[in-house]
């Protein structure tokens, strides 16, 4: 529990990525891409922090969260008053279990936090079992072998990059390791769909342009830049039955 212990106050408003005040993620890039593969149902993210996220999410589905730490959650209460929020070890299935009971989700989201336990390929299994036949998984991790960790390698300062530098991050794979731990499991790969253009110029005006380029890294040749991997995995249906 010593780790755990670390996503306090402290590591929240010291943190200076992206994602945990909800400007990275969590709004319309994403949402306007779940809505078309999912335009309705039950939503669980796992490791929600703040619930920047699930406040946008709270208009189109019935949304829960759960994170390890207690001050996040507290806060979260706060952001996304619709949502369901629990303190929730995620790498406990019980722990987890416990927490949705018997609901099973059509979506599950992500985002930064796979990379932050001890075991991220139980966490995997078990949220396929929790995905309804024919759920999404989206998820976000830091790749290892991304172009700037190789420049920050050759440099010798690898220590200088975010993903060394508060020792919360235990599970550092390449691309090709979590793409092994999604086809270990009954999950199969989905394409991330199109944005319409209309939506994505009006959403870059509103904001920030260059969250524009979200979806950059679904193209093939353009993936090796980004220092994130985004995978969007669909449980098949008839693989269990759905529990609603």
């Amino acid at each position: 529990m010593a780790l755990y212990s670390k996503y306090d106050g402290e590591y929240y408003e010291g943190y200076k990525g992206l994602g945990r005040r909800g400007d990275d993620l969590a709004g319309p890039p994403l949402l306007t891409l779940l809505e078309r593969i999912a335009p309705t149902g039950r939503l669980l993210e796992i490791g929600c922090a703040y619930a920047y996220f699930l406040r946008e999410a709270e208009a189109r589905y019935e949304t829960y969260g759960a994170d390890i730490s207690e001050h996040a959650i507290n806060r979260a209460r706060g952001i996304a008053s619709r949502s369901t929020l629990g303190v929730v070890d995620v790498e406990s299935k019980e722990s987890l279990l416990r927490f949705v009971g018997k609901r099973r989700f059509d979506v599950v989201v992500a985002l930064n936090t796979l990379e932050h336990l001890r075991d991220p390929h139980s966490v995997l299994e078990t949220i396929c079992h929790l995905l309804t036949p024919g759920g999404y998984l989206f998820f976000k991790v830091p790749k290892r072998d991304s172009l700037k960790h190789r420049l920050f390698s050759v440099l010798g300062k690898e220590d200088e990059l975010e993903m060394y530098s508060d020792g919360t991050h235990l599970s550092l794979l390449t691309a090709r390791e979590w793409i092994e731990a999604v086809e270990s499991l009954p999950f199969e790969f989905a394409n991330l769909p199109t944005i319409p253009m209309a939506k994505l110029k009006r959403w870059v005006s509103e904001r920030r342009a260059w969250h524009g380029f979200f979806f950059l890294p679904a193209l093939s040749p353009l993936g090796h830049l980004n220092d994130c991997l985004h995978l969007l995995c669909r449980k098949p249906r008839g693989s269990m039955r759905s529990n609603r």
